[in-house]
């Protein structure tokens, strides 16, 4: 379907054309053939050792999938007026689906620091998009791809990250509202994919959350 899509908006944008300005399927990543697509969660230290082996401008998107949950579109559209760094939350003003647009997922401390530092990098307007680097081509996922084959770990997609973090959502403790929320998911179903993923608690005592819950809230009265 891709190819045909490209073929037509090729033939459009032909300079004895110019139907349109350029062909946007062009350079659109997608998972080799043989990859299972967007079924991939990483571990915390595995997630983390993924962002640290990339070049910092290209940290930024992988970690907006990775600690906000962001599509590929809404990390392109996202610009530097839908941030608070100095807050707890950014505007998604623009999703996919009417549940996702507008919603203000969380911003995690880690998330946080690595925007500070590319807000330092580069410096910007309001306007700015948050990303220096596109991913609407495939250049991103090329140069990560060989960051992390130098680095000997197994490469992730954007969208895979976004996976990571639903799950790590749910293994925090976030109930299934808040998930859907910050997912920007309309339905219970598209939540509860994630659950083969949710990491499982080591403990002995399955009493042991509920006790835990209870001795933080004797701490707080």
């Amino acid at each position: 379907m891709l190819s045909v899509v490209s073929a037509i908006y090729g033939w459009a944008s032909r300079p004895t054309r110019q139907l349109v300005p350029r062909n946007p399927v062009r350079d659109v990543e997608l998972p080799p053939n043989d990859e299972k697509p967007r079924t991939r969660v990483a571990q915390l230290e595995e997630a983390e050792q993924l962002l640290a082996a990339l070049d910092p401008d290209d940290q930024v998107p992988y970690a907006l999938a990775f600690y906000a949950g962001l599509r590929r579109e809404e990390i392109h559209r996202l610009r530097w007026e839908d941030i608070a760094l100095d807050g707890y939350r950014l505007h998604v003003r623009k999703a996919k689906s009417a549940a996702g647009t507008g919603r203000r997922p969380p911003i995690a401390a880690p998330l946080r620091e690595i925007l500070r530092q590319a807000s330092l990098r580069n410096p910007f307007e309001p306007t700015d998009p948050v990303a220096p680097t596109s991913v609407m081509s495939g250049k991103i996922a090329r140069r990560a791809t060989t960051a992390w084959t130098a680095a000997g770990l197994t490469r992730i997609t954007l969208h895979e990250y976004r996976h990571t973090y639903a799950s790590f959502l749910m293994a925090a403790g976030y109930t299934l509202k808040e998930i859907m929320e910050y997912m920007g998911h309309s339905d219970l179903q598209m939540v509860q994919r994630y659950t083969k993923f949710l990491p499982q608690p080591e403990e002995r005592d399955p009493a042991e959350r509920l006790n835990t819950y209870l001795r933080r809230r004797r701490r707080q009265a």
